[in-house]
């Protein structure tokens, strides 16, 4: 495993921008898409895909889909799982534990703002819903804290 070999790299596939994490032992070029405000509720991040033609401006197609925090944070593999799948990253081991690091916060805040926006984990009706809805804890998570955090991610990923 050889970390933080390669060049960074942006690239764009299907009107986002993507940044290279690495090579993985199947030689195929992993990336992370960009984050989106997603249907005018959630933010839409995390995602790792690999593409045809392996280049993601060439591809007519997306050849894989993952999500970072089921390969890397939900197993609590972190940088060890970057080692069971690349073969070569972009990123160094002391950047890759930023990363995980930023990551694992983007998803616990995304989390958050559900919750203070639904008032509860929307299983069922929450008991103790006033207390925990929060309109304006919701404004800062999606408006000032989750962009400070994807910021950080794609400046770590960034050429």
């Amino acid at each position: 495993m050889e970390l933080g070999t390669l060049s960074k790299k942006e690239d764009y596939a299907f009107n986002k921008n993507v940044y290279l994490l690495g090579i993985g032992k199947d030689k195929k070029s992993y990336w992370l898409v960009e984050p989106r405000w997603d249907c005018g509720w959630y933010w839409g991040f995390g995602y790792i895909q690999s593409y045809t033609h392996n280049t993601p401006h060439k591809a007519r197609d997306i050849d894989m889909h993952t999500h970072f925090d089921s390969v890397f944070l939900n197993n609590g593999k972190y940088v060890d799982g970057f080692m069971e799948v690349f073969e070569s990253t972009t990123l160094n081991k002391e950047e890759l534990w930023t990363l995980c690091e930023l990551m694992k916060s983007f998803y616990i805040m995304r989390e958050s703002a559900e919750v203070f926006g639904r008032g509860g984990a929307h299983i069922s009706a929450n008991p103790c819903k006033d207390a925990i809805q929060d309109a304006d804890m919701v404004k800062k998570i999606n408006e000032d804290i989750i962009p400070s955090i994807t910021n950080k991610i794609i400046e770590l990923l960034k050429p």
